[in-house]
């Protein structure tokens, strides 16, 4: 797991690119959790985000609509992970994107700021590789990817 002010740092930037035209903001995190460890860093997250003229939805991606993802400015994905991989519920949330709601084809995701987060159980456990498997799913929407590595 990332240590906190990771989470603030991913926080803060993301707040800073998406809030760069001095409007209200809406943040989506959205998560799968099967132990509820993923639904607390979701938790955390969604607590870092509140600020003035910000407004946190969180919801399970079993729960996810459209009109949510149409609504929100910036999309925050989380998984546990299962096998080195997102979760079975995760992968259909972005098969569900493109093919039940449409973005791949309305493009109606791109240029939405997104970022991703993972939980398991050792120091590494196939986070990255879960991480990067929810960014390429998002950045293929053409959602532009926010990370506390940027420069």
């Amino acid at each position: 797991m990332c240590p906190m002010p990771t989470f603030i740092t991913l926080i803060t930037l993301l707040l800073c690119v998406v809030g760069a035209a001095a409007q209200d903001v809406s943040v989506l995190v959205a998560y799968h959790s099967q132990t509820g460890n993923t639904e607390k860093m979701a938790e955390a997250i969604a607590e870092g985000a509140i600020g003035e003229g910000v407004t946190v939805v969180m919801k399970k991606v079993t729960e996810l609509t459209q009109a949510d993802l149409e609504a929100a400015d910036a999309v925050i994905l989380g998984s546990p992970v299962h096998m080195g991989d997102v979760a079975v519920e995760v992968r259909q949330t972005l098969v569900d994107w493109s093919y039940k709601f449409g973005f791949w084809r309305s493009h109606g995701l791109e240029n939405k700021v997104c970022a991703v987060f993972a939980t398991g159980a050792a120091a590494s456990n196939g986070k990255e590789f879960t991480m990067m498997s929810m960014a390429l799913g998002m950045t293929q929407f053409g959602m532009v990817l926010v990370t506390p590595y940027g420069g």
